[in-house]
């Protein structure tokens, strides 16, 4: 059997892997390195109380284990999965406003997230209402809910620091 024929075989059997994913995975790659590059340039205008939280919550996200018997044990990890889900965006963000979403990340009774209606910023609710009063990327008063967000066409989804897939003329 020539290579050629034991390759076609293969391909029939375990077909390529679609593109749409490699790129998917690349995106992925491009903002879990930005989002600890912005938490890093952040961490520097922590107070010591918020620099305790924030540091409680990225240990339980490095714990092997993201859940626990309560749900999930860092709330980071809401985060973090909208983003590799596509349903929020990083955009490069300044300090300032990155510190304000890892410390609001890090209260307690986090339980999800709403999302920016113009830049794509996920930020997170309590008890289903906003932690913030306006999203740190922009400072628009309006959001969706993040579970919702892959049913819209949104402007913010063609941009940098959006992993989900890419709409082009209106096709996935």
């Amino acid at each position: 059997m020539t290579m050629r024929r034991r390759i076609t075989r293969l391909e029939q059997v375990l077909p390529p892997p679609n593109p749409d994913e490699a790129l998917r995975q690349k995106r992925w790659e491009k903002v879990w390195a930005r989002f600890f590059r912005q938490l890093e340039q952040a961490a520097a205008l922590l107070s010591p109380e918020e620099e305790q939280a924030v540091s409680k919550a990225l240990a339980n996200l490095a714990d092997d284990k993201p859940f626990d018997d309560d749900g999930l044990r860092s709330p980071y990890t809401y985060w973090l999965q909208d983003l590799r889900n596509g349903w929020s965006r990083l955009p490069k963000l300044a300090p300032a406003a990155m510190k304000e979403l890892v410390v609001a990340w890090s209260s307690p009774g986090v339980s999800g997230g709403v999302v920016c209606k113009s830049c794509g910023v996920e930020y997170p609710h309590q008890n289903y209402r906003p932690v913030l009063a306006a999203c740190p990327g922009c400072a628009s008063r309006e959001w969706d809910w993040a579970h919702l967000v892959e049913r819209y066409h949104r402007a913010w989804k063609e941009l940098d620091g959006y992993v989900g897939s890419r709409i082009v003329g209106g096709v996935t």
